[in-house]
């Protein structure tokens, strides 16, 4: 807190006092002294704001503590403490530009919202008395706004918590909501009206004739006592929002309680240049007013309310604190108001001003014009001592009260008389001024430390206010004084590097960087801790309208149309184009620049912004039905809308080759330019090639006569028996040897066999062909296709009537397990480099088929070249960990109306933004399944529905 203390130099003028004191008695009985219509300011709402967590380091934390340095202060903020001052700049700037009375939304960056404090490392603290203190000096300070009698305070606390360092940065902030009826524009249009009512109240003949401001003082006291009656309604209401309270209540209504009375009277002596304060108790308010180099008290409410004759109309005018007070509680001054000057004055009381004005003479008062203090800079150590001298001008000036101030009561102390004593290391400024604070002057005083070192007294910035833009760069340059300061360095600050960064080049100042939007303040502090000061940069929200285009795809963009300048991009995500995987928003059609999540937005106007795709590729795979083909041919990778491309060649034993369809049996026949939406099994079709008719001499009978068959006159329907051994279908896997026995049969066999007729024998022919075909075909949905995929249940020993012990089998190069139930379990997979796993929906084994309903925990666990996989609808559990560490799986199908359980980890660490499709009957499904994938690992995975 400043020390502020009153000198008054000069003698005073004895007779003048001995006249006063012959002729004024302030315990006269029968006087109304109306107290308790002085109503105290409610508290400001505080709220709360969310904490804001940083994860980052911030490495020193300083206040700001001259924030909104550029109010307008007046005599009264002089007396305040810091923590007042604080919160008088504060209300002064809130009530420039008021909330609307209807606002329901409040953000601190509002242009409304007017920053107390900010980067302090503790909460903003003040007691009900600061907080009194400054909304009645900003109020008597500004006495032609009413904005303080009509608007709501609220503040507003939150922090922002760094925990890489383990700081909290507390910032705090005020605004003003009108009360209902008002707005902005209403309080600019009062204050007109106020200052037009003080220049016609000035105007009065009575004021402009009296000659003196002894006399205009005079003056002004009838002629506002004249035009006001005291306000009792406003007295019964007791709150602070009535205008009975400020001048208006005098411009509008001719009414006021003590405080409209005395703000009025010292805003009318302002405006012939007479000083004044107002003080306060805790029920009643008055004034101090200064004539020459001296003080007295008014009051004109209790002048005003006693008003039967021209004694009592001046019972409480000119006179000395001690002489109004004289005992009376309502005379107890606040502690704000303790500070304020105490009157001695005892020469302009009211008979001696009568009897000037009678005489028509002015008293000689000249006032100060300059003040010289010596000396101007003042170094020594703790516990020296000495007093500084005036000098004035001119010469003969005799309204010579002096105000001393010291702005470090911890460096120095000065008197009312410019007595100091140096009280501790460091710097401060010690002031002069007159009571109006017009005339002053300063010296600088530097306390130096047992060591002898002179600290940093002042640190004077080229700029302490910047509006910039975003991207601008600039410097900020300094001076030191004194210049023998033992320890120059200087610590720069950003309180806000998001806002703006510093760069310390040293000697030659700062260079600052504009990063984004909002308000930074720039703190320089000497190093040896004796004294900073600060630059406020303040940077608009500019907003900039991006423009998407989906290049064909689809999605809602309109929550991402409006980006800030200096902010990161907020970016639309659900964007969908069929056949497509989303590559990012890019800043052309083609190439440019990728936008991702951490882009600043550096555009000054208006853009666009391109999606850019990537066609999925899909898996076609070659089904060879029972025949072979090409291991490098069974399956391709085709992107989304090409064609499938030139077919691969196909073969199987026996049969001729009808082409490739999209079934099994029957579907339709796919040429090499269909067009690829999707994964896709073709399947092979065969015919099979009928054996030739046997010529005759091929027979073993040398000598084959008609007759001479078996039966000599065989009946049409006995040439064979209904079952006959050489056809036996139910051997999937005929020897060779059978084979042979079937097309050229031995002579016995051959009389057997040439007695059916024809057709007979092509259609036995036939079944077994087609009974073959279907022992070695794979059911529709099939397995994954890998290097002994082709032809699978074809190389399954025919022969092996029954499972083995253990119920373990391998087919398609996959291991199962089949249980007592006949659900078959895929095992751990031994081959770890497999690249794409299909699962089905059964395998067959010997004739039998078995529903595949499990994947064992592990199963392809870090199997780190799979990329894709498909799993069958009859699939139940997942065990954990089954497809775990697969880190290259991006795309997997999975048919899920059976699925129940997906175990822990089982798609832990798979490919980031995997593209997973779930095929089931409904969204209700879709919603269970998802919800288990992503529990177990699936957490980054884009997910599809797909009805099935």
């Amino acid at each position: 807190m400043k020390y502020k203390l009153k000198l008054i130099i000069g003698l005073f003028i004895f007779f003048f006092a001995l006249t006063f004191n012959s002729n004024l008695n302030v315990q006269a009985e029968n006087f109304n002294y109306i107290s308790n219509d002085y109503v105290n300011p409610p508290l400001p709402e505080i709220n709360k704001l969310e904490p804001v967590i940083y994860d980052g380091l911030m490495l020193r934390v300083r206040n700001a503590a001259n924030l909104n340095m550029d109010a307008d202060t007046g005599i009264h903020y002089r007396y305040l403490d810091d923590t007042s001052k604080k919160m008088y700049r504060a209300l002064y700037k809130a009530a420039l530009n008021v909330y609307p009375h209807d606002t329901a939304s409040f953000l601190i960056t509002d242009s409304h919202m007017i920053g107390v404090a900010y980067g302090d490392t503790e909460e903003f603290a003040f007691t009900a008395d600061q907080y009194q203190a400054a909304y009645e000096a900003v109020r008597y300070d500004h006495p032609d706004m009413v904005q303080f009698n009509a608007c709501l305070v609220k503040m507003w606390s939150g922090y922002t918590s760094y925990t890489s360092s383990d700081v909290k940065v507390y910032n705090t902030y005020l605004c003003l909501i009108a009360n209902e009826g008002y707005d902005q524009a209403k309080f600019d249009e009062i204050t007109a009206k106020i200052q037009q009512g003080r220049t016609r109240f000035l105007n009065d003949s009575s004021i402009t004739n009296a000659t003196g401001k002894y006399a205009k003082e005079l003056a002004i006291h009838d002629l506002l006592l004249n035009i006001t009656t005291y306000d009792y309604d406003c007295f019964a209401e007791n709150t602070v929002y009535n205008m009975g309270h400020s001048v208006y209540g005098i411009v509008k209504d001719g009414k006021a309680v003590c405080d409209g009375y005395a703000m009025a009277f010292s805003y009318l002596l302002e405006g012939i240049g007479i000083n004044s304060v107002i003080v306060s108790s805790q029920s009643h308010a008055w004034n101090v007013v200064q004539l020459g180099y001296e003080w007295y008290e008014v009051d004109v409410t209790w002048d005003d309310v006693n008003s039967t004759d021209e004694g009592t109309l001046h019972k409480y005018y000119n006179l000395s604190t001690e002489q109004i007070s004289d005992g009376s509680a309502a005379r107890t001054r606040t502690d704000a108001s303790a500070k304020f000057p105490i009157a001695y004055g005892t020469a302009y009381n009211y008979t001696y001003v009568k009897e000037l004005i009678f005489k028509n003479s002015e008293a000689a008062l000249v006032p100060v014009t300059g003040l010289t203090l010596a000396p101007q800079q003042l170094t020594g150590k703790t516990g020296d001592s000495g007093r500084f001298t005036l000098t004035y001008s001119p010469e003969n000036a005799n309204n010579r009260s002096v105000l001393w101030e010291s702005s470090n009561t911890d460096v120095i102390l000065v008197d009312d008389y410019g007595y100091y004593i140096l009280k501790g290391p460091g710097s401060a400024t010690v002031t002069a001024m007159t009571a109006n604070d017009t005339v002053k002057s300063s010296a600088s005083v530097y306390v130096t430390d047992e060591n002898d070192n002179i600290f940093v007294g002042n640190i004077t910035l080229s700029d302490t206010l910047l509006e910039c833009e975003y991207g601008d760069t600039g410097i900020i340059t300094y001076t030191i004084a004194p210049a023998n300061a033992t320890n120059k360095n200087i610590i720069w600050e950003s309180s806000n590097k998001y806002v703006a960064t510093v760069e310390d080049k040293g000697a030659e100042g700062i260079v600052y960087t504009v990063t984004g939007p909002g308000r930074a303040i720039i703190t320089a502090k000497s190093e040896d801790g004796s004294c900073e000061t600060a630059c406020e940069i303040n940077v608009p929200y500019v907003n900039i309208k991006v423009t998407y285009d989906l290049a064909g795809g689809t999605g809602d963009v309109e929550d991402n149309i409006w980006q800030i300048c200096g902010r990161r991009y907020s970016l639309p995500t659900e964007v969908t184009r069929e056949g497509y995987e989303f590559g990012g928003w890019y800043t052309a059609k083609e190439g440019g620049d990728k936008i991702n999540y951490w882009t600043v937005v550096t555009a000054k106007e208006d853009h666009t912004l391109y999606a850019h795709w990537n066609a999925i590729k899909y898996t076609v795979t070659f089904d060879a039905n029972g025949g072979s083909v090409a291991y490098a041919d069974a399956q391709r990778e085709v992107a989304y809308g090409d064609a499938i491309g030139e077919l691969p060649e196909a073969a199987f034993e026996g049969y001729t080759f009808d082409g490739w369809f999209d079934a099994a049996e029957g579907g339709n026949e796919v040429t090499a330019t269909a067009i690829v939406t999707g994964d896709m099994t073709l399947y092979a079709h065969w015919t099979i090639i009928p054996p030739e008719d046997p010529e005759p001499e091929q027979h073993a009978d040398p000598d084959p006569e008609p007759e001479q068959p078996a039966d000599p006159d065989p009946e049409p329907t006995q040439p064979a028996d209904p079952d006959p051994e050489p056809v036996q279908p139910a051997d999937p896997d005929p020897e060779p040897e059978q084979s042979e026995q079937l097309v050229n049969p031995e002579p016995e066999q051959s009389e057997e066999l040439v007695t059916p007729e024809p057709e007979q024998s092509e259609q036995l022919v036939n079944q077994e062909a087609e009974q073959q075909k279907a022992e070695v075909s794979e059911t529709e949905t099939g397995t994954a296709i890998s290097k002994n995929d082709v032809n699978d249940s074809a190389q399954t020993t025919a022969n092996e009537a029954v499972l083995p012990a253990d119920g373990n089998i391998e087919v398609a190069g996959k291991e199962y397990h089949v249980d007592e139930t006949g659900n078959a379990t895929v095992m751990v997979a031994e081959n770890k480099d497999v690249t794409s796993v299909k699962i089905g929906d059964t395998i067959n084994y010997n004739g039998e088929s078995y529903k595949v309903t499990v994947v064992q925990s592990k199963a392809y666990k870090n199997c780190k070249k799979l990329k894709s996989l498909t799993l069958g609808s009859n699939i139940e559990k997942i065990g954990s960990g089954a497809f775990s560490g697969c880190k290259n799986l991006g795309k997997i199908t999975i048919k899920a109306n059976n699925l129940k359980t997906v175990g822990g980890g089982s798609f832990k660490g798979i490919k980031n933004g995997a593209k997973i499709t779930v095929v089931c009957k409904d969204k209700k499904t879709y919603d269970k399944v998802v919800k288990k994938l992503k529990k177990a690992g699936a957490k980054t995975a884009k997910f599809k529905f797909k009805k099935g």
